[in-house]
This record gives C-alpha cells, sequence and structure tokens, in this order.
C-alpha cells in the first residue's frame, strides 16, 4: 500500500545519504561562513577537488575492468 507522507528511510541507499550530508554541509557552511559562496572561494574549491575527481575516474575504471593485466 502506498501512502503520501513521510518517506520510507529503509529506502534510501548509501548515495543518497552521503548526497543529503552534502548538501546540508554545503547550506550550512553557506549560512555560517560569510565568505563561502563568493565564486573565487568556489573556483578554488573546485580546484582542489578537480585533481581528487580525476583519480576517482581511473579507480573506477579499474575496479569496473576488474584490475589491470
Amino acid at each position: 500500500m502506498n501512502t503520501i507522507g513521510w518517506p520510507n528511510f529503509r529506502s534510501l541507499n548509501q548515495e543518497g545519504i552521503v548526497f543529503a550530508i552534502a548538501v546540508v554541509l554545503f547550506v550550512a557552511a553557506a549560512i555560517g561562513l560569510p565568505g563561502f559562496i563568493d565564486p573565487n572561494n568556489l573556483v578554488a574549491i573546485v580546484r582542489s577537488v578537480s585533481v581528487l575527481g580525476i583519480l576517482a575516474l581511473g579507480m573506477a575504471v579499474v575496479i569496473i575492468g576488474r584490475g589491470i593485466d
């Protein structure tokens, strides 16, 4: 039986929980830190995270390909 109301928290997966926590942290930082939404700060954040993103993509290819032969 489908009812409209509270979401079923048992159906949340790990990715959804991590995304929700990231959104909450971003909103809290935007409210609590006056210079957080500054364009220069956002560019600095993207630059520092881009290296980790490239490494994560490479690791994902290795994991999907089941190792390097």
